[in-house]
């Protein structure tokens, strides 16, 4: 039995949306607008070779021929917006400050992204007046693209969600297709056996799992005691006790503590290494499958959760990251867990149960115990859960959070000290200060002082910063941190910083915006993939400690014709055009502050914000790290934002209903 369900015209309300009945001033309006964005988006910015002020202009300006039908769609595709966007604001003539907001830092994005991509130099956009002016007009025209093009998305979301409920029954029973009633019947499971029969090949090529060149091996290493490059950089508490914190201890104890285990039982450590990349692989499915059936409880429509399900599929991240042993990926899968938990707690809709809860608790280990010193910001979620949610859960919050962060508390500063396991070096959380004095250092060498560069010599190798200063990567002078160095060589070290800072500011941003740029801006630097041969080079480069361990991939026929195919379905997914926008950073980090700022435009959404908020939290922590771009750093972001993407097609108990066909 199928209840009755009203069917607006939805055809004609799309065309309406998309074609408005606009008068001839606001198509005129529209055409302005649309030609002055297309022509200031692509300027030529940046410092122009040619002599001259009016040849200066024409090589601003010039557009090679080929580019020119290009051009004429692109301008079709901003008529369009512009005609949507202003037929919008005829019925309400307010700005929509969010978009506001985003557009602005889109523009210094893409202004700066290209700057810094193009010329290693922020600013070397600004060349001379004309050159500064072409700045200006191509920023100005990009803040207007992006109040555009926003505006038009956050204007799509809401027709989407309101014609989802409004057009379409929740289908809760049983179909004719016995594929879909699999899936519906059993939404958590169905989705776990289809990734783990996708992906089953890779598991098996890969035998006995991806390393991940340094880390992996490392953190093994740290277990059995033998030399590596991390206890090498700190003051060990106790020489004989390598086990320290600058990778996660739980992770490495878990991760170690599987291949001891094949060592001892199986004789093997390839085998206890597999043991933990199966538990992995198993981890990630199954967290894929439970943010599938969170889709489902908030009634986003099937077809919604089936293209997510084979994107998560055919995405070559995803196995990538299943089958590599790096703490990420059980990060990733307790950052969606958490996200999920905090959507309920923060949503009026949807109650916690006892699994519910439980699953919070799991996830906030996960969040707290799988990355250095994030249980700061389990104690700042906590508080504003707290607020959040209703008087009667209030206790239930505070119990729940208060339990993993104590455990993570006591681990850290009880018991890891009291078994001798050091706690990780401060290098880590000076990534952005060493980028700018070894910047200013390269630029400005000859000003730096004697007492300056003594200051600097104390905690950084200057040699080093002067010779292998790389503005996309911080790691060639953070990893010459002086181990030795007292507190009285850092603090002098900042104090330094800080004249640096203030003579050359220009400078020290500069750096800065090298070191990070790729994360708002679609790169071209190399995302850094990991597939069967860079594990084969991880493990080829220990040598030292190879005779330790038997960690050997296999020479099979069918492991070189996955090996080879999946790399080259890397590549195909990391240069073909449109697929290309996936494999970017950037994509996803764009994404989720979109939705944060439609969400701080619905008051009845504050659910999502809130459930956003680790991830928020993880890319804060991201643009102080070490790296322009590289996938591992942006991933678990990845990891969350398609789930929460797809709630926008989330349907509105009240507009919506039920199908009961049994």
């Amino acid at each position: 039995m199928v209840e009755a369900v009203s069917r607006p015209k939805g055809t004609y309300l799309w065309i309406a949306f998309f074609f408005p009945s606009l008068s001839r001033r606001q198509n005129r309006i529209a055409a302005v607008i649309s030609l002055a964005v297309l022509f200031g988006t692509n300027l030529n910015i940046g410092p122009l070779d040619a002599v001259g002020s009016a040849n200066r202009f024409i090589a601003a300006i010039a557009v090679p021929p080929s580019e020119s039908l290009v051009l004429f769609l692109e301008l079709a595709f901003i008529l369009l917006i512009a005609r949507c966007l202003i037929g919008a604001l005829s019925k309400k003539q307010s700005l929509d400050l969010p978009c506001l907001f985003l557009s602005v830092f889109f523009a210094f994005a893409m202004v700066f992204g290209k700057a810094c991509e193009s010329f290693g130099d922020p600013w070397a956009v600004f060349d001379g007046f004309l050159g500064t002016a072409v700045t200006v007009i191509s920023a100005v025209s990009f803040a207007c693209l992006g109040y555009m093009g926003f505006a038009f998305l956050f204007s799509l979301a809401d027709k989407t969600a309101s014609n989802v409920g409004s057009r379409e029954a929740i289908d809760t029973g049983r179909t004719r297709n016995r594929i879909l009633f699999l899936f519906e019947s059993h939404p958590v499971l169905a989705p776990s056996c289809v990734l783990g029969v996708a992906w089953l090949p890779l598991l098996i090529a890969f035998f006995p799992g991806l390393f991940a060149p340094g880390d992996t091996l490392n953190q093994i290493s740290q277990l059995f005691g033998l030399p590596e490059a991390t206890s090498a950089s700190i003051v060990l508490i106790d020489q004989n006790v390598t086990l320290n914190a600058h990778h996660p201890v739980v992770h490495t104890l878990l991760m170690g503590g599987s291949v001891l285990l094949g060592q001892n039982v199986f004789g093997s450590c390839s085998i206890g290494y597999f043991l933990y990349i199966v538990g992995q692989y198993l981890a990630t499915i199954a967290t894929i499958g439970y943010g599938i059936n969170f889709l489902k409880q908030c009634h986003v429509p099937r077809r919604i959760r089936i293209g997510l399900l084979l994107f998560v599929a055919l995405f070559p991240w995803f196995p990538e990251y299943a089958l590599l042993g790096t703490k990420d990926t059980l990060f990733a899968c307790s950052l969606l867990l958490l996200s999920i938990s905090l959507f309920r707690i923060g949503s009026k809709t949807y109650e916690m149960t006892k699994k519910n809860w439980a699953i919070l608790v799991i996830s906030l280990l996960g969040f707290c115990l799988l990355k250095k010193g994030y249980v700061v910001f389990a104690l700042i979620i906590m508080v504003l859960a707290f607020l959040k949610t209703s008087s009667m859960s209030r206790r239930a919050v505070i119990c729940t959070f208060m339990g993993p962060i104590a455990i993570s508390i006591l681990l850290s500063n009880v018991l890891f000290p009291a078994l001798s396991i050091t706690s990780g070096s401060s290098r880590e959380m000076i990534s952005i200060p060493a980028q700018q004095v070894a910047r200013c250092v390269n630029t400005f060498g000859d000003e730096i002082t004697l007492a300056q560069r003594d200051a600097i010599d104390k905690v950084f190798d200057y040699e080093t910063m002067q010779d292998k200063y790389n503005p996309l990567l911080s790691d060639p002078v953070k990893n010459t941190f002086n181990k030795f160095a007292t507190p009285d060589d850092i603090k002098t070290f900042f104090s330094v910083w800080r004249q640096l800072l203030a003579e050359h500011t220009g400078t020290c941003l500069a750096a800065t915006m090298m070191n990070y740029y790729g994360y708002f801006y679609p790169t071209e630097a190399n995302p850094y993939n990991y597939n069967l041969e860079t594990s084969r080079e991880s493990i080829e480069n220990v040598s030292s400690i190879a005779p330790f361990y038997d960690f050997q991939h296999t020479d099979s026929i069918f492991t070189a014709i996955a090996s080879k195919s999946f790399a080259l379905y890397q590549a195909l997914w990391d240069n073909a055009p449109l697929l290309s926008l996936f494999t970017q950073g950037s994509t996803y980090i764009w994404a989720l502050l979109l939705l944060v700022g439609y969400h701080a435009r619905k008051k009845h959404r504050s659910g999502v914000l809130l459930a956003l908020l680790p991830t928020l939290l993880v890319l804060c922590i991201t643009l102080i790290g070490p790296c322009n771009f590289i996938v591992r750093y942006t991933f678990p972001i990845a990891f969350v934002v398609p789930f929460f993407a797809a709630l926008l097609w989330r349907r509105d108990d009240r507009s919506t209903t039920v199908n009961t066909r049994r």
